[in-house]
């Protein structure tokens, strides 16, 4: 599952075969497709010295879309402090400044890898809330990967399973 997700984001070359995604390589066009995709990894590389305002700062000079109104109501439904430092955030809060870079420059793909495991059940419930807000204020497709099958009951409409980088089922939810 990972290694899919890494392949979409062009940070992992395919072994065999190409990969595309919204209709770009993955392997000689993965900059157009990191400007068009949001992505929230499982883990968080984020410069743990820089405050949220500063990570915010940085992150949007690489997107043109870039939404600084949509920006502001993430911050404040996930009620960032922006003078904080990055390695001053809870796991938690982590999670919900990931979402907000992932989707404040309007993605038309938002691919999300486990983002959920470990969170209490509040921060769980604001970070599903901001990608449900994400999804119906940009109508952006999301490809989303959980074992929390009461998640994937509340955003998908239609799921997938994988074994071995090949789909096994595919139905559509109800």
């Amino acid at each position: 599952k990972s290694t899919t997700i890494r392949m979409l984001m062009g940070m992992l070359a395919p072994t065999a075969g190409r990969v595309r995604v919204l209709g770009n390589d993955v392997v000689t066009d993965s900059a157009q497709i990191r400007r068009r995709v949001g992505y929230v990894p499982e883990r968080h590389d984020i410069y743990p010295w820089m405050t949220l305002g500063e990570v915010i700062g940085f992150t949007r000079t690489f997107y043109d879309t870039w939404d600084h109104s949509f920006c502001g109501e993430m911050i404040d439904l996930f009620e960032l402090d922006l003078r904080k430092t990055v390695k001053q955030l809870s796991k938690g809060m982590l999670v919900k400044l990931g979402l907000l870079l992932a989707v404040s420059h309007r993605p038309e793909l938002l691919i999300l890898d486990e983002p959920t495991t470990g969170l209490d059940p509040i921060v769980h419930e604001d970070f599903l809330d901001g990608v449900l807000r994400s999804i119906c204020d940009s109508h952006c497709t999301v490809l989303f990967s959980s074992h929390n099958l009461g998640d994937v009951r509340r955003l998908a409409d239609t799921v997938c399973i994988l074994r071995q980088g090949k789909i096994m089922v595919q139905r559509g939810i109800e």
